[in-house]
């Protein structure tokens, strides 16, 4: 019943809302990471991803739900490749947008090719959350 009415929340919300609910459903995810090893965010951040991505109706809106996600996963859980920047700034200034945005940017694709297979393949229930848990190892 609670799962039922969080569906029908998440399916009336707009696509931007929608895109930045994933967005920070992986910046949530990054928070079981160390040094912080929140691991219970994992139960919260990881459905809400499947339950958006149950909403969306092409594939395309799937993968671009899967990037934002893993977008977002990336910027935080990768933060440590721009803090060891900081070091020698002088010299290395310049690569802290492709440390910061590029490199997450990049691997996130991996998330949206996932999502976007996943969406492809129409399996639901338990079957689709072991798929799509199956593509992200894979990705």
């Amino acid at each position: 019943m609670y799962t039922t009415f969080l569906m029908e929340s998440l399916n009336n919300l707009s696509p931007r809302r929608r895109q930045l609910a994933a967005l920070a459903a992986g910046m949530v995810c990054a928070l079981g990471l160390p040094p912080l090893n929140l691991f219970a965010v994992l139960w919260f951040s990881l459905p809400l991803l499947l339950l958006l991505l149950s909403g969306a109706s092409r594939p395309r809106q799937a993968f671009i739900l899967g990037w934002l996600f893993g977008f977002g996963y990336f910027v935080i859980g990768l933060y440590w490749i721009a803090a060891a920047l900081f070091v020698d700034i002088k010299q290395f200034f310049w690569l802290l947008p492709f440390t910061l945005a590029g490199l997450p940017a990049v691997l996130a694709l991996y998330y949206g090719l996932a999502t976007w297979w996943w969406h492809r393949c129409r399996l639901r229930g338990i079957v689709g959350v072991l798929h799509l848990a199956l593509l992200f190892g894979l990705a």
